[in-house]
């Protein structure tokens, strides 16, 4: 078999990613009600950061990535580097990227915080933790493959995002994975 993860930053687009592969017929290892604790909050603003959920598993579930054998399950980019277990079964990664300042925004408005513009030190600092987190990911003997894709290219151009990674070993029905991108769900950024 093989471990199928979903990474990046906070805010790059993950769980939509998470969303259209398990629509897409993967078996998802995330935790259904994540996030409920929020959710009186954002419901009184009439806002969800992730209306489709946050496909995320608690704390501690995913240290030994052997229990998503076959499945696709979502890590946070330091969560891998965290990670020197190699798996024999292999893993296949999809990296997902956004420009910082959406990041940063998409954040704010998450914790209703007024959008303050990033600094170069923040975006300095996203881009090296992004750039030592792939290349890291590239000098591992367990990964199969690696695709980093940015979410605004994701969201505009799914099918060929869901093609390369179909090309690339990921098993999932694409007329599906696409129908679940909701480009009205992007807060920050995008066309």
């Amino acid at each position: 078999m093989t471990i199928y993860v979903v990474s990046g930053h906070m805010r790059t687009g993950t769980s939509m990613m998470m969303h259209a592969l398990v629509t897409g017929g993967m078996d998802g290892v995330y935790t259904k009600n994540f996030g409920s604790k929020a959710r009186e909050e954002w419901k009184a603003r009439n806002y969800h950061p992730n209306k489709y959920g946050f496909y995320e598993a608690r704390m501690g579930e995913l240290h030994d990535l052997n229990v998503v054998d076959g499945k696709v399950a979502k890590l946070f980019g330091r969560m891998l580097l965290d990670n020197k277990q190699v798996y024999d079964c292999g893993v296949r990664i999809v990296y997902m990227t956004r420009e910082f300042a959406n990041i940063k925004a998409s954040g704010a408005l998450m914790r209703n915080k007024p959008p303050s513009n990033p600094s170069q030190k923040e975006i300095e600092y996203y881009n090296t933790e992004k750039d030592k987190i792939i290349k890291w990911l590239n000098n591992r003997k367990d990964i199969l493959s690696i695709d980093v894709f940015d979410y605004d290219w994701v969201v505009d151009n799914p099918r060929e995002a869901f093609e390369l990674l179909q090309s690339h070993g990921w098993e999932f029905d694409i007329e599906k994975a696409i129908k679940a991108i909701d480009p009205d769900a992007r807060h920050i950024g995008g066309k």
